[in-house]
């Protein structure tokens, strides 16, 4: 614990299972004005809106320490400010989770996917206002559990760290939530996201992603995670963004490809540039294994996309209306600079890896591949310098 804290019990906030909004939001304003962290000691915290973290940090006792929205569509923890943290709490709604359906119920309420950033579990970054300036920086989401969100576990718009001192999302646990895992995007930059744990989300484990003009998403590591079992969606994708790390992730279980890095013209996401992928393990990509599968009337072990463990390239048209970054001279290689090392990609529904037009510069070198379909490798002819060397195939 830090040496200076604040309690959240001796500011008015009983954790008596009632709904304690405005006590809670009021305990969290006094540590800010006090610049002191806030401890809430275990017991259960409900609130009917989100919760604002502004330049304050909040930590509890782990699980033990709850944080239950009874709105499931206003229930985010939300950061912003200067240095927010949120430590070793669980977040989580009063709603059930409907593991066949994928979906929140409560008695004759029922609660689909939503995609607005307050029904996340934690809300990092831009408040979302009309003409508001995002000012959210060295942020850090640790030892938290995020459980049955209706849009992602972890969202994070536009807030930032620094070269010298990245943001962090680490040692995390997200389960069972309608959207991503893991979310980022809006031009963020300098984040470790390391260590967490996601299973049986409603679509990617962990995202890197910049639509259409936004500033282009950077410098992101993504390293030590076990992702999979989701129900729709990839594993770890990156479409659009540049200087990303994919490194000695455990990924297995997903229902589309294991790593996509893509440019997707029907979602307006941008160029992928500089990524390195290196030392992962992707087991069963493409291979819907959970029960709410057949909510997405997916056979259980099914591959629905066809994807491959590693799916590479763009479906950007030159002369695009949604963006022609100048520094791409008018290049058809929206994916490009890709480096490929020392993966393990063990039963893959279909290839191992498919290079598809848009894509240059992409080096597949030391790499496993085991009982996987025959020729396993599938590189397109419009794809620009591919180089593939030392792979091992095993049956």
């Amino acid at each position: 614990m830090p040496a200076a804290y604040l309690n959240i019990r001796n500011l008015g906030v009983k954790a008596d299972g009632s709904d304690e909004q405005t006590a809670i939001q009021n305990a969290i304003n006094t540590a800010k004005s006090q610049n002191l962290p806030l401890y809430a000691p275990a017991g259960s915290y409900k609130h009917s809106a989100r919760l604002i973290l502004d330049s304050v940090e909040l930590f509890g006792d782990g699980d033990a320490t709850m944080f239950i929205g009874t709105v499931p569509t206003e229930m985010a923890l939300h950061l912003i400010g200067t240095k927010p943290k949120l430590r070793s709490v669980k977040i989580m709604t009063d709603y059930t989770y409907d593991a066949v359906n994928a979906v929140l119920v409560k008695g004759n309420s029922t609660i689909s996917r939503v995609h607005t950033p307050w029904s996340a579990g934690v809300w990092i970054g831009w408040p979302y206002d009309a003409g508001m300036v995002q000012y959210t920086n060295g942020f850090v989401v640790d030892n938290v559990t995020v459980m049955h969100a209706a849009n992602s576990g972890i969202i994070n718009l536009g807030a930032k760290g620094t070269a010298a001192e990245y943001a962090r999302i680490t040692n995390n646990r997200v389960e069972a939530t309608l959207s991503d895992a893991i979310h980022n995007t809006h031009g963020t930059q300098y984040v470790l996201i390391e260590g967490n744990t996601t299973h049986g989300n409603g679509d990617d484990g962990i995202a890197v992603v910049s639509y259409g003009s936004e500033q282009l998403s950077s410098d992101i590591m993504i390293r030590n995670n076990t992702v999979g079992h989701n129900y729709w969606g990839r594993g770890i994708t990156v479409v659009g963004g540049t200087r990303v790390t994919i490194q000695n992730n455990q990924i297995a279980y997903t229902e589309a490809a294991g790593i996509l890095l893509y440019s997707e013209v029907s979602y307006h996401t941008r160029e992928v540039l500089d990524v390195l992928v290196k030392d992962n393990t992707i087991d069963h990509a493409c291979h819907c294994k959970v029960s709410a599968c057949a909510s997405k009337n997916i056979a259980i072990g099914a591959c629905r996309t066809g994807h491959p463990a590693i799916l590479i390239g763009g479906d950007q048209d030159d002369g695009s209306t949604i963006l022609n970054p100048s520094y791409l001279n008018g290049s058809r290689h929206w994916v490009k600079d890709i480096d490929l090392l020392s993966n393990t990609i063990s039963y893959p529904s279909t290839k191992a890896l498919r290079i598809n037009k848009y894509s240059s510069d992409v080096t597949f070198d030391g790499n496993t591949i085991k009982s996987a379909p025959a020729n396993p490798i599938d590189a397109s002819s419009e794809a620009v310098n591919i180089i593939q060397s030392n792979t091992v195939i095993q049956n």
